[in-house]
């Protein structure tokens, strides 16, 4: 049967889909012929007459009538010549670029280029590598074979190949029984491949990955030679060697890496002329750090520097901002922020602000300790590790006026991992003067970074959650409400998905942004190409998740390293007068997440009072001994049903006042939303069979790679060895932290409680008066003393 399905490929007659899909998983089209003497000179309208006629009888007859759209990307893509020189090849892809939506060279050779653009149900690829041999394409969760959707092409003897095949461990791929990938055109030159396939987001096959809005590992390889035996039904892969690798990224929600065209000026009265649709004409502001001195001793580093915005007569826009960092530092950066210097806070002091300006800055924690740095409290522009900048979308941009703010904080947190450098990181902005239609705005949501914040370790699975509440956006946002165009999601190493929710009068939506697949080391800008409209009374719920199974501490909310965090950040329009919406957990949850019934407030530390096996020790104490194995689970309970602590500020004031003081309860949502994902039984296909499982053989060069067996995983999650990798904790910083939860603890009590601590320090002041008296009687009789320690006894007991 496949003989007789290969031969009715070589006269150029169609089959049904079923049938190929069911009998020969493999996809091949005839390239048009070339002549000895013309094989450097293949015409344009030659390449397009040949994909014409292919299409046009393959697509009726074989695959759904959605595919036709692929025709129009198709003819409108300049295609490759065929003359041998890399540089023609590279100006003829780029000249092709603007017709591609995204596009990421994968290797830093750039000899692997992949475009894309995501359709209403399909995603249609463009990819080009330098090599005569096959390309190998994967999508999937991590960045290894195993389990990834593989896809493998090849162009022999004027015929484009594409197979698609599944990763299991360290092997060559199997084929996939069921093929979802068509092959709409493959074509060579001299010197280079390029296959141009599409895929649908859901084939309702269950070893296929699932196209969506999270990250996304894109797995890449060629070899110089095409398989063995090319043009059989399974042919063998040479292994690829070093020719590989991964990227992660967003195949759904990926931001531009170029201005877009739009029309302008936007709404300039009086201007003269027409508006024209194209780029804005823009000047460039670079906040850029003077050789900072990163010491590995500690693991992060805040380094603040104060600018002054340039000097402008007119209102701007800014249409882009993106990271000036050096490559061999960008594992060691965290994030960066450029806060705004607010006039009208009464921290405000132009002429100490304009001082700092000439200086090289400082560690924040002293420039912190100015007060004329304390009005630097509104995030203006957010960059976090992975992000390659953000693009504002063509009717908003973020706005610089004359009488705005005029000096800017730029903060970068440095996580040295031990190594030492010099460093001159920092944000180059670009901004114009041809007006956008509307003012952009940036809005931090989550969960304030913060002790109460608690990530047990050996956890494969763990729930945080930061809530803005209605009576926030009742109150700070406009009647029509504002447009979310853009998020980034931030969390520091332990992440793994995030996601903001979204309730509105019981109701929940469908989530405003999220990733299932949150990767730490890749948190870049998240387009919403259709932007979400938050109205006022909406309530946002940040979700993130943790796995902590390499922690053998807790890990506590904060902002180092080390520490942990849940935010995203939300870019919106029309701009308001809002910076954070954000909760903590309420001191009443975390002390019932770790059994605590009671405490003893007049205690110096803070101790525990109930239950009675552990009265008397401290919350530190409970931290490092509570038995997360068996109790986890009333932990996790106890988290996610407990109250909460909401603050609503703008640059630093509340908006509500007294709000952080009240305990809220979880929102009563009585319709939650589920998305919706359905197969019928005809369609879904179940069949990865993980035991008939074939070892890659090659030539003999390659023949220790041939029984390399699969890495054994520890599933202990509870062993107590010592586990010495990235994510264990320096135990020095550890214990300060736990100090410095006691004095947090102590804190938040005394804000609860004043009358306790009213009641303790006079005890103290009057126990430290009582000491003082009873050495200077010390030569009294014994009587005297006897009746002295009576009255100390009475004093104390009945206070």
């Amino acid at each position: 049967m496949n003989s007789m399905l290969y031969r009715n490929y070589h006269k150029n007659k169609i089959i049904p889909c079923q049938t190929i899909q069911n009998t020969r998983p493999l996809y091949t089209h005839k390239l048009p012929h070339r002549t000895t003497h013309n094989t450097k000179h293949l015409h344009a309208h030659t390449q397009k007459h040949w994909i014409y006629f292919n299409l046009s009888s393959l697509l009726p007859k074989c695959v759904p009538q959605r595919y036709l759209v692929l025709l129009l990307y198709l003819m409108l893509t300049p295609h490759m010549s065929s003359q041998g020189t890399s540089p023609i090849v590279d100006h003829q892809v780029q000249q092709g670029h603007d017709r591609w939506q995204h596009e990421v060279v994968l290797d830093p050779e750039g000899t692997f280029r992949v475009q894309w653009t995501p359709l209403e149900d399909h995603i249609i690829f463009r990819v080009t590598a330098k090599t005569r041999g096959y390309i190998g394409l994967g999508l999937g969760d991590s960045p290894t074979m195993d389990g990834a959707d593989i896809i493998v092409g090849w162009v022999h003897s004027g015929r484009a190949y594409l197979q698609e095949r599944e990763g299991h461990g360290h092997q060559e791929p199997q084929v996939d029984i069921q093929q979802d990938w068509l092959l709409v055109a493959g074509f060579q030159n001299d010197t280079h491949t390029v296959l141009i396939m599409s895929r649908p987001y859901k084939t309702c096959d269950d070893t296929d990955y699932v196209i969506s809005r999270n990250t996304v590992h894109m797995l890449w390889a060629f070899h110089p030679d095409d398989p063995v035996n090319p043009e059989a039904a399974h042919p063998k892969l040479h292994y690829h060697g070093w020719r590989r690798g991964s990227t992660a990224l967003y195949l759904m929600e990926r931001g531009e890496s170029t201005i877009p065209k739009s029309v302008l000026p936007a709404y300039v009265h009086g201007a003269g002329h027409n508006p024209s649709f194209r780029r804005p004409e823009t000047q460039s502001w670079v906040m850029q750090n003077d050789k900072v001195e990163v010491s590995g001793v500690s693991d992060s580093l805040f380094w603040c520097n104060i600018f002054r915005r340039p000097d402008i007569k007119l209102k701007h826009h800014i249409v882009r901002y993106e990271p000036v960092i050096a490559s061999a530092v960008k594992p060691f950066i965290q994030h960066m922020m450029v806060y705004e210097c607010w006039s009208g806070s009464v921290d405000y002091d132009k002429e100490a602000l304009e001082a700092m300006v000439d200086q090289d800055g400082q560690v924040c924690s002293k420039i912190g300790g100015q007060s004329a740095t304390a009005s630097c409290n509104h995030i203006m522009l957010a960059w976090t590790r992975g992000s390659k900048g953000l693009t504002f979308p063509a009717e908003a941009g973020y706005p610089l006026t004359p009488d705005g703010p005029r000096f800017y904080m730029l903060e970068v947190h440095y996580n040295s991992q031990g190594h030492n450098f010099w460093d001159s990181s920092g944000i180059n902005i670009i901004y114009t003067s041809e007006l956008r239609m509307k003012d952009a705005g940036l809005l931090s949501v989550g969960v304030a970074p913060n002790w109460k914040q608690l990530i047990p370790p050996l956890q494969p699975h763990i729930f945080s959650e930061g809530h803005c509440v209605s009576e926030c956006t009742q109150n700070a946002l406009p009647p029509q409400g504002i447009h979310v165009f853009g998020a980034m999601h931030s969390t520091h190493l332990l992440g793994t998905s995030v996601r903001v929710r979204h309730i509105r009068h019981g109701e929940e939506l469908p989530s405003v942004t999220q990733d299932t697949n949150h990767n730490p080391q890749y948190q870049d800008y998240r387009a919403i190409h259709n932007p979400r409209k938050i109205l006022p009374g909406d309530h946002l719920i940040t979700e993130c998740s943790y796995s902590s199974r390499n922690r053998t501490l807790i890990t506590i909310g904060g902002v180092k390293s080390q520490d942990e965090t849940c935010l995203s950040f939300l870019f919106y329009w029309p701009k308001l007068d809002l910076s954070l919406c954000q909760s903590n957990p309420s001191l009443s949850t975390v002390l019932s997440s770790l059994g605590i019934e009671e405490l003893v407030p007049n205690s110096n530390p803070i101790t525990i009072s109930r239950p009675i096996e552990l009265s008397g020790k401290t919350l530190a104490w409970r931290l490092q001994n509570y038995n997360w194995e068996d109790h986890f689970q009333h932990f996790q309970n106890a988290t996610s049903e407990g109250t909460f602590n909401p603050s609503c500020s703008n640059r630093g004031q509340p908006i509500i006042s007294d709000l952080e003081s009240h305990d809220y309860s979880y929102p009563n949502i009585s319709i939650p939303w589920i998305e919706k994902y359905s197969c019928s039984s005809q369609q879904k296909i179940n069949h990865r069979n993980i035991n008939n499982q074939r070892y890659m053989k090659d030539d003999e060069n390659n023949d220790q790679y041939a029984h390399k067996p699969i890495s054994v995983i520890d599933v202990d999650m509870y062993r107590k060895k010592e586990r010495n990798n990235m994510f264990n904790r320096d135990m020095k910083q550890f214990e300060e932290d736990m100090k410095q939860v006691e004095l947090d603890l102590e804190e938040e009590v005394r804000k609860k409680y004043p009358d306790y601590f009213l009641k303790r320090d006079n005890l103290l002041s009057s126990s430290s008066a009582i000491s003082v008296n009873i050495k200077s009687l010390m030569n009294c009789s014994f009587n005297t003393m006897l009746l002295l320690l009576l009255s100390l006894l009475l004093f104390r007991h009945s206070i």
